[in-house]
């Protein structure tokens, strides 16, 4: 993913503000007790995880992104089920909320046999910005270690 573009867009780097918002994308407590379990099987295996889950997330973004265009409901709902489990786990929790709405509302939709709605796209764009937010906090994490 590409860095977060200032107000005018041009592509620099976030500027204080939104690292502030970066900072908060994670909650450090859930981080800590993931890297507590993890350093208990090996020494790598809290990168090892924190990488899987950058790779999946990635994919189950694009798998939705790709649902979305083809108005595939059962696999929106499946990736937005996915990404909204395994955020929990890395202590996303904002984005995991995001994706349990979307979740609900496509659930919703398959079980009343109605069209997708319209604020699902909203959503969808909500869980790209969160992730991008994550991303970024992760990476962070990840270079601490």
């Amino acid at each position: 993913m590409s860095p977060t573009k200032n107000s005018q867009g041009n592509g620099q780097a976030s500027n204080n503000s939104d690292q502030a918002d970066e900072s908060n994308a994670l909650r450090p407590e859930v981080l800590r007790k993931l890297r507590s379990a993890l350093s208990k099987l090996r020494s790598n295996a809290f990168k090892e995880v924190i990488n899987a889950y950058l790779h999946e997330a990635e994919s189950r973004i694009a798998q939705m992104n790709r649902a979305l265009s083809q108005s595939n409901l059962p696999e929106l709902q499946l990736a937005a089920h996915t990404l909204k489990s395994s955020s929990a786990l890395v202590g996303a929790a904002h984005l995991s909320s995001l994706c349990q709405q979307l979740e609900a509302q496509v659930s919703s939709a398959v079980e009343h046999r109605i069209n997708l709605p319209p604020n699902v796209y909203e959503m969808f764009s909500q869980i790209q910005r969160e992730y991008n937010r994550v991303e970024i906090a992760l990476v962070s994490v990840l270079a601490e270690e």
